[in-house]
């Protein structure tokens, strides 16, 4: 037998189960939305039973997941504002590069040589083979020889390369930035805030989290590497531990991060 949505209920007011019935099909029509009526008055004790009914599905809609304001300012709100800029901004990476980097051979005390910090970075990048180098020589205009060294990333250096555009403090123009990325941090639990405040007509909240880095490769671990580049062994012995700062504001569909 196939029923299409629809139950008669035959109402029989001479005998009990006749009223229960038809108090049922007015529980029904509450259930459903509908103001109709079962063609007779209900009497109080009916009346106070329905309403009865009415304020617990009430109480129980209000408690389902899903009901909560995105707009309090509460650790899951919060949460998933940080989560979200996370998924699109998280990337942690090295210094900006423009490739190729050029990296002067040191001669001496030449002031124009360049800085040795930097050729330390690019000798770490070659040791993990991320980069390869060629030589170039030249004159000075006192005739003396130059040595520089084109760094240019490999196939495997490739793998890691960001490149985005970020504007200005105008928001006009872009500047192309091109960065070596070893992995994405996540949010893992939100520590503490400081209570939302107004700040040039809006609600800004400043939240303290803590985070776990996904995807590091095997490069980033290496000892060469750790040394040219301290904040990566910084950033990967702070996970669970050291709290970070995110700034919200809060706009008419929840909060969102500020930057």
């Amino acid at each position: 037998m196939h029923f299409h949505g629809h139950v008669a209920v035959h109402r029989n007011s001479g005998t009990v189960g006749g009223e229960n019935a038809a108090e049922d099909n007015m529980t029904n029509n509450v259930k459903r939305g509908h103001a109709s009526c079962p063609g007779k008055r209900l009497t109080d004790k009916r009346q106070h039973r329905l309403v009865g009914i009415g304020a617990v599905m009430l109480i129980a809609a209000l408690a389902l997941p899903g009901c909560s304001d995105p707009r309090e300012a509460n650790a899951k709100n919060f949460a998933k504002a940080i989560s979200d800029h996370l998924a699109q901004h998280g990337e942690v990476c090295l210094e900006p590069m423009n490739w190729p980097v050029k990296v002067r051979v040191r001669t001496g005390a030449n002031p124009l040589d360049f800085p040795q910090s930097e050729a330390n970075r690019m000798a770490a990048l070659d040791t993990a083979g991320l980069v390869a180098w060629t030589m170039d020589e030249t004159k000075d205009i006192f005739n003396q020889s130059l040595r520089t060294k084109h760094y240019n990333l490999t196939d495997k250096g490739r793998q890691y390369l960001l490149e985005r555009k970020i504007p200005n403090f105008l928001g006009e123009r872009f500047t192309k930035r091109t960065d070596l990325c070893w992995g994405r941090i996540r949010l893992t639990e939100v520590r503490k805030w400081i209570r939302p405040e107004q700040f040039r007509g809006s609600q800004v909240a400043s939240v303290k989290f803590v985070y776990q880095i996904d995807g590091v490769p095997e490069w980033a671990r290496m000892p060469a590497i750790s040394q040219a580049f301290p904040a990566i062994p910084e950033l990967l012995a702070g996970q669970g531990i050291v709290e970070r700062n995110a700034n919200l504001h809060l706009t008419n569909l929840g909060w969102e991060s500020t930057r």
